[in-house]
């Protein structure tokens, strides 16, 4: 897969702008969940995913975060656009659904195992 599909993808959402604004969010979604698991465990992710979705583009501005909940990444990724927490969510599923489209459900389940419980639970879809 492409990355432009991603980018398209996103661009659907009434609330995205451009496709800076698309490229932004879609790193800023996979980045949290990067930066919440071990690197070897976002690197068996990303190798399946389309440049520039590479584990140092995608970690390099989140900080590592221990135990991530559902609430604090929507309170993030609403924080970080200025948009509302259900288009957060929204933002959140969009980019759920292209990436697990883009690297198979098998190896989405995998990585989400490795997801702190709720947050795992809630984007294993």
């Amino acid at each position: 897969m492409e990355y432009r599909e991603f980018i398209d993808y996103i661009g659907t959402l009434d609330f995205v702008q451009d496709n800076e604004t698309a490229d932004a969010m879609t790193k800023a979604v996979l980045g949290i969940v990067c930066s919440s698991v071990d690197e070897p465990i976002a690197h068996q992710l990303t190798e399946n995913l389309p440049e520039p979705l590479t584990v140092e583009n995608l970690r390099s501005h989140q900080a590592h975060k221990e135990h991530p909940t559902l609430d604090s990444y929507v309170q993030e990724i609403r924080t970080q656009f200025g948009i509302s927490d259900s288009q957060a969510v929204d933002l959140i599923d969009h980019v759920v659904r292209i990436t697990k489209d883009a690297v198979g459900a098998e190896t989405w389940g995998r990585f989400t195992e490795h997801l702190p419980s709720e947050l795992g639970q809630a984007i294993r879809k």
